[in-house]
């Protein structure tokens, strides 16, 4: 429960800082584009489906083949070792890209626009500098010691970042904002994108269902606080290099 609270209050003052940068440099609202918001909304829960669908069967497949493997992440000694992810993140745009195209919606609203780019890179560089903060020997330590498969690494983690934060933030809480309101939108897609984590802690972590459900309930602040990014910003540059980075920093220790 302490943690839980620390990191409240952590994301709380990172929200804080996002917003006030974000007001400074002037970030524009945008028109989402987006016609009818309940079919559009219910189509991305479709997309978000069949793209979980996919990837879940993938992890049900490596299951049955490997068994559960606690705390052990993806191998990063070749690039054939991103051929998987980069499979992956098809998945994540294919679904989407199909409604957007289908529905005549914008990229925009998806996040994907010209709007607000320098004020997302912007902050998207501060937020990914400010992941090695939390590392033993901060910034230059961290970059000292990196190494070929860190690079490797690091193109694995923006296929994540990219692929998630385009399909839950930009696609999907743009859509439920739409919807239902602001913040009611917000809280919803941010929600449900810490809770599709089920699957991967109990397939291919092994955990129960239980401390499953727990341990992806656990990710409901950083999602909150990726979600609030991309509502100051509009733009899923800023959140999709958070999450890059985010992931990426654990992998050089």
């Amino acid at each position: 429960m302490k943690q839980f609270m620390t990191q409240i209050i952590v994301f709380s003052i990172i929200g804080g800082a996002v917003w006030g940068v974000s007001r400074l440099l002037r970030c524009r609202s945008l028109d989402s584009g987006i016609a009818r918001p309940r079919k559009s909304s219910l189509e991305a829960l479709a997309a978000v489906a069949c793209s979980m669908l996919f990837i879940g069967l993938l992890m049900l497949r490596q299951r049955l083949r490997h068994g559960p493997t606690p705390g052990s992440g993806p191998r990063f000694e070749r690039l054939s070792d991103l051929i998987p992810q980069l499979v992956v993140l098809v998945v994540y745009f294919l679904p989407a890209g199909i409604f957007i195209f289908k529905a005549r919606e914008p990229l925009r609203s998806a996040g994907i626009t010209r709007v607000n780019l320098w004020a997302s890179l912007l902050i998207g560089a501060a937020l990914a500098v400010l992941t090695f903060y939390f590392q033993p020997g901060g910034l230059l330590a961290e970059l000292g010691g990196i190494e070929l498969h860190h690079g490797i690494a690091l193109v694995f983690y923006a296929c994540v970042g990219f692929g998630e934060e385009f399909l839950f933030r930009g696609y999907l809480q743009n859509r439920f904002i739409a919807w239902l309101g602001k913040w009611q939108g917000w809280v919803l897609a941010s929600v449900t994108m810490a809770l599709v984590h089920l699957p991967h802690r109990f397939l291919i972590e092994g955990q129960s269902l239980g401390d499953s459900f727990i341990a992806s309930c656990a990710l409901i602040p950083v999602s909150l606080l990726m979600g609030f990014i991309m509502l100051c910003v509009k733009n899923v540059v800023a959140p999709g290099m958070f999450h890059t980075f985010a992931n990426w920093v654990n992998e050089l220790n």
